[in-house]
């Protein structure tokens, strides 16, 4: 009788055992859906035309998509956008306008400061484009790879949304035709970029 005893014990323990694993296992991976939308604003620096030759907007316009979640990871798609004023025509040549795009991947790092406090470090790669224009006549776009490096902070207001604060350094690399003289300066952008906005989520926060 012992003998039984023990093992329907061990069977149930290991099963209770095998239960335990495959719930964490489903907790680690799971679709999160999160859409952001925000306002943001670029400062550039460096010697390169972004810096010396155009100035930014005061406000460009931003979204980005969180699908996955693994652990406190999360793994999201963005688009944002950025409209420049050309300041030195001798730099930049006969255009007025420079509008700069950049279509990312982003991968952040969920941390529960509070219940309502979030902070959020984060890595993207992207594809940026350059689209330079004088009124409707455009003088064509040329496009690079972007890597980004920053955080953002959120508080949720209530279920399911959240406002954000976030800032990060933006480099660019582009591909660019021109003499070789000028070709560092029209190949790459340093930029600090600060976003404001707001988070939309499915899932409600643990």
């Amino acid at each position: 009788m012992m003998k039984k005893t023990l093992l329907i014990a061990l069977l149930l323990s290991q099963t209770l055992f095998s239960q335990e694993e495959t719930t964490k296992k489903d907790r680690a991976f799971s679709f999160n859906h999160q859409l952001f939308f925000f306002l943001n604003n670029h400062t550039n620096f460096g010697d390169n035309f972004l810096s010396k030759a155009n100035e930014p907007q005061f406000i460009g316009f931003g979204t980005q998509y969180n699908f996955i979640k693994y652990y406190d990871f999360k793994v999201g798609v963005g688009y944002d956008i950025m409209k420049y004023k050309v300041t030195d025509e001798s730099l930049a040549g006969n255009i007025s306008t420079t509008n700069y795009s950049n279509l990312f991947l982003k991968i952040q790092y969920e941390y529960n400061l509070t219940p309502k406090w979030t902070v959020e470090p984060n890595i993207s790669i992207g594809r940026p484009s350059i689209h330079q224009k004088t009124g409707q006549k455009s003088y064509g776009r040329f496009y690079g790879t972007s890597y980004s490096l920053g955080t953002n902070i959120s508080y949720e207001l209530m279920d399911h949304v959240a406002v954000f604060g976030g800032v990060n350094y933006n480099y660019s690399s582009f591909k660019v035709t021109t003499a070789k003289e000028y070709m560092d300066f029209f190949e790459k952008s340093n930029q600090i970029q600060v976003a404001l906005g707001l988070i939309f989520s499915v899932q409600k926060k643990p």
